[in-house]
């Protein structure tokens, strides 16, 4: 009798007791976990996303606002623009636009100017840049979280040399120091190429494409500052003014 009870009270318990033991976890129902939960990414640092800086979940802007945007707040336009005054500055160098309606000496002084305001818009989009990387530094871990604020101090010394250049290509100052105006240029673009070799290891970091957008405008703003040390060279009045020696016999 008493195996017979000790048999059904087995039997009671057996059904009473849950088939997992008390020791392992309990699992939550699928349908229990919020969705938020479920397709929540994993949170990235900014050292994963060195270039990353715009809101993608933001409404689209309109032009107005890109307008707005690419104007006050990005140095691409003052670049431009600059660069736009430095070529048509540079074509009235020339000797056949000297006598530029029918004025002596109206064409290199309007070049000068040209090249002046233009320098003035690079300098500019250099503190822009300034500006906008100012904060830079606290999004990262390693040295490279100051690359973003070397690069722009670096571009608005070679802006103040252009600036400081561009002045003595004035006709007025061109006459006390015809030289000075380009070693300024020379020095203001070794300074532009340097920033341009700092920024590489960001590059680096955040997996460019060798044939990528980012490559690409770096080769070309390389190009462009070694042809104008090129051009700045051979404007030196050394090779501007060649004596004519069978004349001088």
């Amino acid at each position: 009798m008493g195996l017979t009870t000790h048999a059904g009270m087995t039997h009671r318990l057996d059904r009473a007791t849950p088939a997992t033991s008390d020791c392992s976890p309990q699992r939550t129902p699928h349908s229990a976990i919020p969705h938020q939960a479920m397709s929540q990414p994993a949170p990235t640092t900014p050292k994963d996303t060195p270039y990353s800086s715009l809101d993608t979940t933001a409404a689209t802007p309109s032009i107005a606002q890109r307008c707005a945007y690419l104007t006050f707040q990005t140095s691409g336009v003052c670049y431009f623009a600059g660069g736009w005054l430095f070529l048509i500055g540079s074509i009235l160098f020339y000797p056949r636009y000297t006598n530029l309606y029918d004025i002596a000496g109206e064409g290199p002084l309007i070049g000068g100017w040209l090249f002046l305001f233009g320098c003035v818009g690079f300098l500019i989009g250099s503190l822009i840049e300034v500006k906008n990387n100012r904060n830079a530094h606290k999004e990262g871990a390693d040295w490279l979280r100051f690359i973003p604020i070397t690069t722009s101090v670096s571009n608005v010394i070679g802006s103040i040399l252009f600036v400081y250049g561009g002045v003595y290509f004035l006709p007025s100052y061109y006459a006390e120091n015809p030289s000075l105006g380009c070693y300024l240029f020379i020095a203001g673009c070794t300074v532009f190429s340097f920033a341009i070799f700092v920024d590489v290891p960001r590059m680096i970091r955040a997996n460019q494409p060798i044939f990528g957008l980012w490559t690409a405008v770096a080769v070309f703003n390389m190009a462009g500052n070694i042809l104008f040390i090129v051009g700045s060279y051979y404007f030196l009045p050394k090779f501007l003014f060649v004596e004519d020696v069978d004349a001088a016999a």
